[in-house]
């Protein structure tokens, strides 16, 4: 394991097929969590590697922190920074987090914002500045774009924040993620294909997937090595509008995945139109990272709005 004579394994966390993961105590982070994907045919990849040293050197605010990573030939450590207050799947359910069943304004649109800044920096390189409500860094001509490909509640991480009653909004487990260069928001080839370090594994939660999921999961064989036809940014807004959905359905996504009928979702058309939009069944026209960029101030501003104010309680009509 990474930095093994200073790391103290805790518990196990969970496994799946990417891995598994701990929580530890570390020497000089303190408490950490490392995740451990094993390849037993070999194949940890030099896009591993690659995806490791642009989070390693991110530092990203809405980007887990990744501390430190160590591979082998077949398997990757990544020792992250742990977050303090659990994932969004567990905020969502526990009651004592919610306003008449539901998760307030506020927090719907702060992971609004903060998880699409969070998108809008893997694919693009682009800095939205939470604190300054802009953009602070434009999208760098020749960046490695990252895509996610498994976002859903259970990756949406918490961390406590000293200066708001709102928690931090952080995207983690890259264990499926991969890179694409160079970088391209317009879905011009739909059977681009990208090379898959994980070839022979499923690599999202069938549920939180987007139509295109199942044309995506193709191989074929090109030389010495195996391509999957993967998918381009706006599999990762699907999800994006996905994890939304969950929050604000009557239901569950999960139990309205079939279907996703508009009128279960508990919003306001500005809010309802906006989830639908990240949901569009053709990838070609769901938002691209500019217009979602182009969005992150306004939707910022929505979400100071819904503060209450002293002496008042708070809101939960979106």
């Amino acid at each position: 394991m990474t930095e093994g004579n200073k790391v103290k394994i805790l518990k196990k966390l969970g496994s799946g097929v990417q891995g598994e993961a701990f929580l530890c105590e570390h020497k000089e982070h303190g408490i950490v969590v490392v995740k451990r994907s094993r390849d037993p045919q070999k194949k940890i990849t030099s896009e591993a590697n690659l995806l490791a040293s642009v989070l390693l050197r991110s530092n990203f605010p809405y980007i887990v922190h990744l501390l430190s990573y160590s591979t082998t030939a077949t398997t990757l450590d990544l020792m992250f920074r742990h977050c303090d207050s659990g994932d969004l799947g567990g905020y969502i359910k526990n009651p004592s987090n919610l306003v008449k069943g539901y998760p307030t304004m506020q927090i719907v649109r702060q992971v609004q914002v903060q998880l699409g800044a969070a998108l809008v920096w893997l694919h693009t390189g682009a800095v939205y500045d939470c604190d300054a409500h802009r953009v602070t860094t434009p999208a760098p001509a020749n960046w490695n774009t990252i895509v996610h490909r498994d976002i859903k509640p259970a990756n949406v991480f918490l961390t406590s924040n000293p200066y708001s009653t709102l928690p931090n909004i952080v995207l983690g487990d890259f264990g499926a993620a991969i890179t694409k260069r160079p970088y391209d928001s317009v879905f011009k080839a739909p059977r681009e294909a990208f090379e898959d370090p994980n070839p022979q594994h499923e690599y999202t939660d069938p549920v939180y997937a987007p139509p295109e999921y199942q044309r995506l999961c193709v191989r074929i064989n090109e030389g010495d090595r195996t391509i999957r036809l993967d998918p381009h940014p706006s599999f990762d807004i699907w999800q994006y509008g996905a994890v939304l959905f969950e929050m604000v359905c009557r239901d569950g996504y999960a139990a309205q995945r079939s279907q996703l009928i508009p009128g279960r979702i508990f919003a306001g058309s500005g809010l309802r139109a906006e989830i639908e939009a990240l949901l569009e069944l053709d990838s070609r026209r769901r938002p691209t990272d500019e217009q979602i960029l182009q969005r992150l101030a306004e939707w910022h501003l929505k979400r100071d709005q819904a503060m209450p104010e002293p002496g008042h309680g708070v809101r939960t009509h979106y």
